[in-house]
């Protein structure tokens, strides 16, 4: 009877479990339970994502930024999302659905679009006319790995709403390196030297370019030993920075270019600096001559390629102070009273070539008609000489003797072509 009823009950399984496989496959017998994460719900969120924003300040500023999750990837992970919603729910399970975003276009993102506006550069102690400090004033940087990590965290709230999130951006101080503990340190200060040159305020992008060059080397600090590199303190000329469009000269002649007028302050203080008596590593004069320094004292500067540089040979630090007056630029290098030096410049014209002649059309003037001398042809422009300069500088003792001569410079000034045309209705003869 056991055995009968052992096999009653497998038969009764067995007839029910077909049973079932029977009617599971009869239409509408069972409806299937809907996907939690469809694809068309999944398409749907990374449409929201791509739409959220993130809205970034500064405290202190009114300028807001926004940033979109399209700008940082933002997007669900399809494969992890259903991996975990159909895996046993563990408490270190990570909430669904499961986002991603590439952090490294946050980062470039705000070095590119936000760093450069957050950033304020901190001004270096300086002295005043009398030799007085003036306190430097902080500065101030994004704190860009923070800043990154606030945002990612803000994309990744998805509960925190439709509406836009506000992230404060994080900030760290920055302080010059010149400080006025610095500077009053080092007292007591004197002029060691002092330069002036003047130029055309009303010439408004060259003036600007000088007062902004000028406030960027304004507080540099020199010390003993060190080499100055005028490039490496004022930095690229770009419009960027500040800098606007003004003349410059290059091969000869002016032609439009950005940071025209800073040529003239690294002349400037490269006048300065010989009068301190400090040692010139690098110059290049220009190759025509400026109309604000005499031959053989101009020092022409070109981004990365051509620089005025100076090396500090005194026993003191030495502190440049430059300043626009009106429409004079004044180069001011301030040190120790021991480091005082009575010092000269002097110049001295070798050479002084007339200017060749050209026709209007280029060439150069050969053959004359016959019986017309040059100094019948009619002057369209007057052209310019060339000139050989000798640059030398003497030291005084203090009983004002020369104690010592050092010659700095053997400069050539290339001509301009004096541009004639044959008097009256004669024509210039053809050229060869």
């Amino acid at each position: 009877m056991a055995r009968l009823g052992r096999q009653v009950a497998g038969l009764v399984t067995i007839l029910w479990v077909a049973a079932l496989i029977v009617l599971s496959y009869s239409p509408g017998f069972l409806t299937a339970a809907p996907e939690p994460w469809s694809a068309p719900r999944l398409e749907a969120l990374d449409e929201a994502l791509a739409r959220r924003e993130v809205h970034l300040w500064v405290e202190g500023s009114d300028q807001t930024w926004r940033l979109t999750g399209a700008d940082v990837a933002l997007r669900v992970d399809w494969v992890a999302t259903r991996a975990l919603a159909a895996a046993p729910p563990r408490p270190e399970s990570p909430d669904l659905p499961v986002v991603t975003l590439e952090a490294w276009r946050i980062r470039s993102w705000l070095r590119e679009r936000v760093a450069g506006s957050v950033r304020v550069d901190p001004v270096p102690a300086r002295l005043d006319a009398q030799g007085r400090v003036i306190p430097d004033q902080p500065g101030r940087r994004l704190d860009l790995d923070e800043a990154v990590r606030r945002v990612e965290t803000a994309f990744r709230r998805l509960g925190a709403g439709p509406g836009p999130l506000r992230i404060q951006l994080p900030v760290v101080a920055t302080r010059a390196e010149v400080t006025a503990e610095r500077l009053e340190a080092l007292a007591p200060w004197t002029r060691l030297s002092s330069f002036t040159t003047r130029f055309d305020p009303d010439d408004v992008n060259r003036a600007t370019n000088i007062r902004l060059s000028a406030s960027l080397l304004d507080g540099t600090l020199v010390e003993p030993g060190q080499i100055f590199s005028f490039n490496d303190v004022v930095g690229l000329r770009t419009e960027a920075r500040g800098f606007l469009p003004a003349p410059i000269i290059v091969s000869r002649r002016l032609v439009a270019g950005i940071g025209g007028g800073v040529c003239q302050l690294s002349s400037t203080t490269y006048n300065a600096a010989l009068l301190a008596g400090l040692e010139v590593v690098e110059r290049r004069h220009h190759s025509i001559p400026v109309t604000y320094l005499p031959l053989g004292r101009d020092a022409t500067v070109l981004d990365r390629l051509i620089d005025l540089r100076f090396r500090n040979t005194l026993s003191h630090p030495v502190l440049i102070q430059s300043l626009v007056e009106g429409d004079r630029l004044i180069v001011t290098l301030w040190g120790h009273p021991g480091d005082r030096q009575q010092v000269e410049v002097r110049t001295r014209l070798i050479q002084e070539v007339p200017p060749p002649f050209q026709w209007e059309d280029g060439t150069d003037v050969r053959d004359l008609p016959p019986g017309l001398s040059v100094h019948e042809l009619e002057v369209v422009v007057p052209g310019r000489p060339e000139y050989v300069v000798e640059t030398e500088r003497l030291f005084f003792g203090t009983d004002g003797q020369v104690v010592r001569t050092e010659k700095l410079s053997r400069d050539r000034y290339l001509p301009e072509p004096r541009i004639v045309r044959p008097p009256g209705p004669l024509q210039p003869p053809a050229q060869p």
